[in-house]
């Protein structure tokens, strides 16, 4: 009975590799992976911390069409940023407020941006994929600094869609420099991908910020 068990609970991790991926492909291949990214982007640009740059890769690796998972990531980072400029023109105290007790949001991050807008004033809304800062923090400073929506939107949307453009070149790269072997490999590289990603990530969102900095 040992003898007939042990084989076959023995599963190569090359084996397992591939089921898994392949079961991702499934997921993110699907609109499962378009309204992932979506839901994703939303969050990220409203209440959630976690980039979503850290899904797309994955997501467009094991996407043939790229361009869809990212367009809704665009699309779901632009809605979050409207709807938190639109709250902080209509109720800035509130929309502040509510924005101080978001996780990972310190007053060090909106005294930066503040002190940016005031020294470049739209132009420095191109600056916010770069600077370590959320969406989140950009979009209601923005309005209480009095740049319109429609403006806001463009240069925001502009900015963003660079960053998450460029992360779907990377995953293009990856995919031609690996193909053949991805789906044999894939749970090794996800472990790697995890460990180099979380530790940069959060380095980066709890880095502080000195005013003039954003």
């Amino acid at each position: 009975m040992a003898d007939e068990v042990g084989p076959q609970s023995s599963v190569p991790l090359a084996a397992l590799s591939r089921r898994l991926f392949r079961q991702w492909e499934h997921l993110a291949g699907g609109r499962g992976g378009t309204a992932m990214m979506f839901a994703w982007a939303t969050a990220e640009s409203t209440v959630w911390p976690i980039i979503p740059d850290f899904l797309l890769l994955p997501v467009s690796i094991a996407r043939r069409r790229r361009s869809i998972p990212l367009l809704a990531t665009i699309l779901g980072s632009a809605l979050g940023g409207v709807a938190w400029h639109v709250w902080a023109s209509l109720a800035p105290e509130a929309a502040l407020r509510a924005l101080r007790r978001i996780p990972l949001v310190r007053p060090d991050q909106i005294q930066a941006v503040h002190a940016r807008i005031e020294q470049s004033g739209t132009r420095a809304l191109l600056a916010q994929p770069w600077s370590g800062i959320g969406l989140k923090v950009w979009a209601p400073v923005a309005a209480t600094r009095g740049i319109p929506a429609d403006r806001a939107l463009i240069f925001f949307t502009a900015a963003r869609a660079l960053r998450l453009g460029l992360v779907s070149v990377v995953a293009a790269a990856l995919d031609r420099a690996f193909r053949g072997r991805l789906e044999v490999i894939a749970a090794p590289l996800g472990i790697i991908y995890l460990a180099l990603f979380f530790p940069l990530w959060w380095r980066i969102a709890n880095r502080e910020h000195r005013v003039g900095d954003a």
